[in-house]
């Protein structure tokens, strides 16, 4: 999960430096390299939740169940 944090972090650092960012091939860069920072995050927060696939209802669990 470190890294999913990480990503997350780093997308964020790089639209506050967009934000911040006076030429406009800078902000579309950072921009970019923010989009590219949460498509990671995602990819790796998939990668970390176990396939549904295959399990019986009983071996599913949801959030309310403590």
């Amino acid at each position: 999960m470190e890294k999913l944090n990480d990503y997350h972090s780093h997308s964020q650092e790089c639209r506050r430096l967009a934000a911040l960012a006076s030429r406009s091939d800078e902000r579309e860069a950072l921009l970019a390299m923010a989009e590219t920072w949460e498509r990671l995050a995602e990819e790796r927060g998939l990668m970390a939740e176990p396939a549904d696939e295959g399990l019986r209802p009983d071996q599913l669990t949801t959030e309310n169940d403590g």
